[in-house]
């Protein structure tokens, strides 16, 4: 089966999550997009609220993969970190799976219909 085409997400998402979460940089309050750290939070809780966890992780490699996210983050990475690492990958998956959320709305049955459709393609 083919992977299912990733939900998308405005530009000011797309430019915020793919770079590498940096403590040092300054928030925007007016995008709600800003915070990686967050993002990821909230991805990590709805993900975890609709898989298995040992599926999720396998999920979450395999999608990361299929979409070639590893490649659109912006560095840099701290020397200790591989961005194509399987923690790498489940950071950039649950921070895309926390921005889609974040979109309000429609977020949360955006984020169950697509890990279905993901679960089927790649599992």
């Amino acid at each position: 089966m083919q992977v299912p085409p990733a939900p998308r997400l405005p530009a000011a998402a797309i430019s915020s999550i793919f770079v590498y979460p940096d403590s040092t940089r300054q928030l925007d309050p007016s995008n709600i997009y800003s915070d990686a750290r967050r993002l990821e939070f909230m991805g990590t809780t709805m993900a975890e609220m609709m898989m298995v966890q040992r599926d999720l992780r396998t999920l979450m490699e395999r999608a990361v993969a299929a979409y070639r996210w590893a490649y659109q983050v912006d560095g840099p990475f701290p020397p200790n970190v591989n961005p194509h690492s399987a923690t790498e990958a489940h950071r950039i998956f649950l921070t895309y799976v926390g921005a889609l959320n974040a979109t309000g709305g429609e977020g949360h049955q955006l984020v169950k219909d697509w890990l279905t459709d993901l679960a089927r393609a790649l599992l």
